[in-house]
C-alpha cells in the first residue's frame, strides 16, 4: 500500500464550511456584516460579564462566575473563562480591522 496523496481540495473545502457556518461568507456582504453583527453583539456581552466579574474579585473578592458554576463544575467555569477571553480577543481584532472605518 503506498501512501494517498495530501487532497488539498478536501481541505479547501472543510475550511470554507467551517467559514460558511461562522459568516464569513453569505450571499451578499449584507448577511456577512449582519452575521459579523450578531457575532460582535455575543462578544460584547461576554466581555462585560467577564469585567463585572472582573470588578468584583477587585473591589469585593467575590468571584461571580465561581459562585454560579462552581456547583456544577470546574469545567463549566473554564469553559465561561475561555469564552470571554475569545471574546476580548476577537473584539480586539475586529476594532483593529475596522480603526480606519471610524476615523
Amino acid at each position: 500500500n503506498s501512501p494517498q496523496p495530501f487532497n488539498y481540495m478536501n481541505l479547501i473545502n472543510k475550511i470554507y464550511k467551517v467559514m460558511y457556518i461562522f459568516g464569513y461568507f453569505g450571499n451578499t456582504i449584507f448577511e456577512w456584516r449582519y452575521n459579523m453583527h450578531i457575532v460582535r453583539k455575543i462578544c460584547l456581552v461576554l466581555v462585560i460579564i467577564g469585567a463585572l466579574n472582573w470588578g468584583l474579585i477587585g473591589l469585593f473578592d467575590f468571584n461571580l462566575v465561581s459562585f454560579i458554576f462552581d456547583s456544577l463544575s470546574v469545567v463549566i467555569s473554564r469553559i465561561i473563562y475561555s469564552l470571554v477571553g475569545i471574546a476580548g480577543v476577537v473584539l480586539i481584532v475586529d476594532g483593529l480591522l475596522n480603526m480606519n472605518d471610524h476615523e
